[in-house]
């Protein structure tokens, strides 16, 4: 079982759990749903309150109403018998209950409301949803789901509110009026829709928290409108969905948005924030690139933390620090790069990268987490073009633990400014962790990587322009040969 802590569709604290136990079932498949703290969902049991009948012929109805909460008398005992319903007229939150009804208790699996008016043209909060009916036990080990499969809303419903159909867990088929505005927070949370693609209608702004997590047969493209400003937490968790758009002036992406996908491949507008709880897209396993483009400052803690797949990720200039356990057991990993800019490394941010044989750390660099650099098993080149070491947290191990390399042999080559190399073997310097490495190679800082030093330009030192600084902004009387600043805008070697 894999848990984390969450709030429940009714509002108290819970724990998300994914569950894939024999004792967990619904028809012989696996659910994936919440539960709240304390209660075993090791025994819980997706059930029908319809018992089976061999002899049940297949009913519909069609009714038109002329007003709001008149649909169960116009059905009256054929409430719980009837498969399909076509309702056209007025239908209220009274109406929403007696079809809900008629799904748990009957047999009712299709609604069309395509010739409806729905009041306040809103699918109210828990329309299809009632938790004091629908668990049962002393610890909710029984959970009986409604029969609908499908259902058909009609043009001018611009919202679906909170927990709208919270663990419906036959349905499959919906559509989205070109008019819907708002999906509620676990709008279709643990449903089986099969909508490929599932297109959401341009105006919708934001996608709520759990408004598809656990749908975990949604499979293949998502379409986001251009209008998308938000993605709550955990909105798409465990959906095994392969592809989908992230729209420029995207502000925000919540934790656990995408956890346990299956996408291939992410582009991030310069819009877009991440929830600093992260998690984003973690245990995409089939996820091989990542782009950003500049805007985003930080990475969140366990952004895409086991990528296995990970190939190819594209930093933004912007970048300054990334959080703990962000691209932890990334294995697929073969070279990293940061851009100028770029400042510190959170606990375990770059931690089990098996495969990576090349990293590149710029100027600017000032501090890395403990165990942030741990267990790169293929390293064979580091490049640090910090003039002065990045600071190492010597906790636990401290920075690159798990090397093993006996007796200093096949230890990677640290490339360094020149005139660096009695600070970088400087124990007492606050850089205890890079005298683990013995093969240090003083290069000119023309010599890295572009992205360590943005390609500055070589001109000669005494400049008739305006003044001289440093790389971290201060002014400079006297530049020192071979060390980088910036004069009129511009980046330069001083030689």
């Amino acid at each position: 079982m894999f848990a984390l802590s969450a709030n429940a569709a009714d509002g108290t604290v819970g724990t998300a759990s994914v569950q894939k136990g024999n004792n967990v079932s619904v028809n012989g498949e696996a659910p994936l749903s919440l539960t709240l703290d304390g209660k075993d969902h090791q025994n819980c049991q997706f059930l029908s309150k319809r018992a089976p009948d061999e002899n049940h012929e297949f009913t519909w109805k069609e009714v038109m109403t002329t007003r709001g909460g008149e649909l169960a008398e116009m059905l009256g005992d054929q409430l719980r018998s009837i498969d399909s319903l076509v309702v056209k007229g007025n239908v209220n939150d009274d109406d929403f209950h007696t079809m809900w009804d008629a799904s748990l208790h009957g047999n009712l699996s299709v609604i069309n409301l395509e010739n409806a008016v729905v009041e306040n043209n809103a699918i109210p909060d828990n329309a299809f949803y009632h938790a004091n009916e629908q668990y049962e036990g002393d610890s909710n080990e029984r959970f009986y789901y409604i029969a609908l499969r499908r259902i058909i809303l009609p043009e001018g419903l611009e919202k679906i509110g909170k927990s709208a159909f919270y663990q419906a867990y036959a349905l499959r088929q919906v559509n989205f009026p070109s008019s819907l505005r708002y999906l509620g927070e676990y709008a279709f949370n643990a449903t089986k829709l099969e909508m490929n693609p599932l297109v959401i209608p341009e105006g919708v702004e934001e996608i709520s928290k759990y408004a598809f997590a656990f749908c975990h047969k949604l499979k293949g493209k998502v379409v986001l409108p251009s209008t998308t400003k938000s993605i709550g937490e955990w909105a798409f968790y465990g959906c095994p969905i392969t592809s989908i758009n992230f729209p420029e002036g995207l502000e925000s992406i919540g934790r656990n948005a995408f956890w346990q996908c299956d996408l291939r491949e992410v582009t991030l507008p310069g819009s877009c924030r991440f929830s600093k709880w992260g998690g984003q897209f973690g245990l995409n396993w089939h996820l091989e690139k990542i782009t950003f483009a500049d805007g985003p400052t930080e990475i969140p803690n366990e952004f895409v933390t086991n990528c296995v797949r990970l190939r190819e990720v594209n930093f933004p200039h912007t970048i300054k620090h990334i959080g703990d356990h962000a691209f932890y057991l990334c294995i697929s990993l073969k070279r990293l790069e940061f851009p100028l800019g770029m400042q510190s490394l959170g606990e375990e941010a770059l931690a089990g990268l098996d495969s990576l044989e090349c990293i590149v750390f710029p100027a600017s660099m000032k501090s890395l987490g403990t165990e942030s650099c741990a267990q790169w098993r293929d390293i064979k080149e580091i490049y640090c073009a910090a003039m002065e070491p990045p600071v190492c947290d010597p906790t636990d191990g401290g920075v690159f633990s798990g090397f093993g390399f006996p007796d200093g042999f096949d230890t990677p080559v640290v490339y360094i400014p020149k005139g660096t190399i009695n600070k970088y073997k400087d124990t007492s310097h606050n850089c205890m962790g890079w005298e683990k490495f013995w093969n240090y190679v003083e290069i000119d800082p023309s010599e890295f990587p572009t992205t360590a030093i943005d390609s500055p330009a070589i001109v000669e030192t005494q400049s008739k322009e305006n003044s001289i600084y440093d790389l971290m902004g201060r002014k400079v009387e006297r530049p020192q040969k071979g060390n980088i600043y910036i004069q009129n805008g511009k980046k330069f070697v001083a030689k």
